[in-house]
């Protein structure tokens, strides 16, 4: 890669580098970059209890926590939660080799589980009732994002994964081993 120098009083901003040919008007080649300040964060987040075994009759229930580095928590602070279904779960670790997905069209979702601020100790709690989409027919990979905003708008963010269930009732296959006969 090549480096360019910069400089303190060099404003921040969208920049666009052009590769051009001695003679011709077009660049043949255009790269857009940023320049920006590196303020490093001041607060850190981590998501606490998540409801482990999610399902369609139970709400989720998920506390993401904001610190600030200096160690007191980020009181009073902007909160936003949201949610990642996907393909993939292993829902039950003791049915090792067995599928609990299907051939159904179903590409995920992404939804918000809302906002809040956070409490005297940095907490922020939401509660969540989920209407899975009809192609969801199988237990799914959730993982919940928490953020929590600075006073100037910057964010700290945690996930953690738990899996879904659509159903009460969830179906598992597993080819058979052996010979055939």
């Amino acid at each position: 890669g090549i480096e360019v120098p910069t400089h303190d009083t060099d404003p921040t901003g969208r920049y666009e580098a052009r590769i051009k040919v001695p003679g011709k008007e077009e660049p043949i080649g255009r790269y857009g970059f940023k320049v920006e300040d590196f303020v490093p964060n001041r607060m850190k987040a981590e998501m606490e209890e998540t409801t482990e075994r999610w399902g369609v009759d139970t709400p989720l229930t998920t506390t993401v926590r904001a610190m600030h580095l200096f160690g007191a928590p980020a009181s009073d602070r902007k909160a936003q939660a949201s949610v990642s279904f996907k393909r993939g779960a292993a829902p039950f670790p003791q049915w090792e080799g067995f599928r609990f997905d299907n051939d159904t069209d179903y590409n995920g979702d992404y939804v918000s589980a809302g906002d809040a601020m956070t409490d005297a100790e940095g907490r922020a709690k939401f509660e969540f009732k989920f209407a899975p989409s009809p192609k969801m027919t199988f237990p799914v990979k959730a993982t919940v994002f928490g953020e929590v905003f600075e006073l100037g708008g910057r964010s700290v963010a945690a996930n953690k994964a738990t899996t879904y269930f659509p159903s009460a009732i969830s179906l598992g296959v597993s080819a058979a081993q052996g010979r055939a006969g």
